[in-house]
């Protein structure tokens, strides 16, 4: 526990200087000079009396507490002696017609009032001073908590991540499409598409790690696309983007994540209730949405919740309160809606020429190298 001496000072100068100016218009400016040395006296040993105290609490512990009480009583009738002998015999060398107004006894009883008084001072302030530290180490330790907070969310962020990015799968993907590719068409185009999406899978994002918008869509037409082949032309979605929203930027696999989890849960077996995809600009706000008819049946895949729950949590991380995150069953089918200020996703090119620029620097150049299919 410290304290700024300087500022104490200040604080004490001010104080008897404000006393001072307003003794000599009590008294019309009787005696300037006994009156100066009156308040010095009585408020310099309450100032000694508000440091002992202070200083007395700062080390108190119980073994101490006797010898505390003898402190006290001690520096009281030290307190009351030095007034006593300052008020007879002092200020008659400074003027010689100065009768003192205190017996011993008396200046006892005044001098008790000022060492009660800056006392409680003392240990008010006292009380002041380990509040503050108890707030310091309260928001100290909210701040550690928020840091391992964030530093577990982004090592969970780095650890999916590192789960979407199998190089080694890609690579035998485009093994097994030179092979399959002049045995069976489909079968050659969803080698293809599963290809072109680990590779978008695998791809290093700019240096704001996001991608176009335009990709993320594309990637999507590709899981549809792949989604059709493997039902045999049965998997059924509709899909209505708003053109012109060229410039944007996201993070990459959020959009493709919801399409796939409603591939995966949902029912896409009938042309007349397709899964329903939609993107658009709404009053500032790119807003994403998949509406698909829950699967039921000996056929339906049981989720625990997990991948939305950690998808929301990506987003807070990344886009804070720029985004809007809604999810939830509706009747028989399911429903979720994406929104994101499309403020955040734009970027000019000497934003994105600069992050890349530091991304380059960084990296050094240590960039994985991968196999690519005819």
């Amino acid at each position: 526990m410290k304290v700024n001496f300087k500022q104490h000072f200040l604080f004490w100068f001010f104080f008897i200087a404000v006393n001072y100016g307003i003794r000599m218009v009590e008294y019309l400016w009787y005696k300037p000079l006994v009156t100066f040395c009156d308040l010095i006296i009585k408020h310099g040993l309450g100032i000694a009396v508000f440091y002992i105290v202070l200083f007395s609490c700062i080390n108190y512990s119980q073994k101490d507490k006797l010898l505390l009480w003898i402190l006290y009583f001690f520096i009281l009738l030290f307190y009351g002696t030095v007034r006593y002998c300052i008020y007879n015999y002092i200020f008659h060398f400074i003027d010689g017609g100065y009768k003192s107004p205190y017996s011993y006894l008396q200046s006892y009883a005044s001098g008790f009032w000022f060492f009660y008084q800056y006392s409680l001072f003392a240990v008010a302030y006292y009380i002041f001073l380990k509040s503050q530290i108890t707030i310091k180490t309260l928001l100290s330790e909210q701040q550690k908590n928020h840091q391992l907070h964030t530093q577990n969310l982004t090592l969970e962020y780095k650890f999916l991540r590192a789960q979407i990015n199998p190089h080694f799968l890609y690579n035998v993907l485009g093994f097994f499409y030179s092979k399959v590719k002049s045995q069976d068409e489909n079968a050659g185009r969803g080698v293809l598409l599963l290809t072109e999406m680990m590779r978008y899978s695998i791809r290093e994002p700019e240096a704001d790690d996001k991608v176009a918008l335009k990709e993320e869509l594309h990637a999507i037409d590709n899981l549809l696309e792949l989604q059709n082949l493997r039902f045999e032309n049965n998997a059924h979605a509709r899909v209505s983007i708003q053109p012109g929203m060229n410039g944007l930027r996201i993070v990459p696999h959020i959009l493709v994540t919801l399409v796939e989890n409603a591939c995966k849960h949902g029912d896409l077996t009938d042309a007349d209730d397709p899964m329903k995809i939609s993107g658009k600009i709404d009053e500032g706000w790119f807003v994403f949405e998949v509406i698909n008819r829950v699967r039921t049946g000996r056929l339906v895949e049981h989720g625990d919740g997990f991948g939305l729950e950690n998808l929301a949590s990506r987003l807070f991380l990344q886009y804070s309160e720029n985004q809007q995150f809604k999810y939830g069953k509706v009747d028989s089918h399911f429903n979720v809606t994406f929104r994101l200020n499309t403020n955040i996703m734009r970027e000019t090119e000497a934003e994105v020429a600069e992050k890349l620029t530091k991304r380059a620097i960084e990296k050094e150049q240590n960039i994985p190298t991968v196999w690519l299919p005819a």
